[in-house]
């Protein structure tokens, strides 16, 4: 019910013995800036696949997800976001 946020940095949360993740992002509608920099990609699928992750648009507006590249695989940001390298800020295609 984080309704106002609209920047969290989760840079260093590990979600190894996470298993359910479903209402971590319920009604966090005007988040805009995410940051996983150091998670693993276990970590950064569960965050982005959670039930209640926003999708919708911000007036027009990508949604941005900073993270290590070596970590994503062959992950691809939910519907509105994009991945940006937390080193170079380059969007990550």
């Amino acid at each position: 019910n984080c309704k106002g946020l609209q920047d969290l940095n989760l840079s260093n949360f590990n979600m190894e013995n996470v298993t359910y993740t479903d209402y971590m992002f319920y009604h966090c509608d005007e988040l805009q800036v995410l940051r996983l920099d150091n998670c693993s990609n276990d970590t950064i699928s569960k965050i982005i696949n959670s039930l209640y992750f926003p999708v919708g648009t911000i007036e027009g507006m990508s949604r941005k997800i900073y993270v290590n590249p070596n970590n994503i695989g062959d992950l691809t940001p939910p519907e509105n976001w994009i991945f940006v390298n937390c080193e170079t800020n380059e969007v990550i295609n």
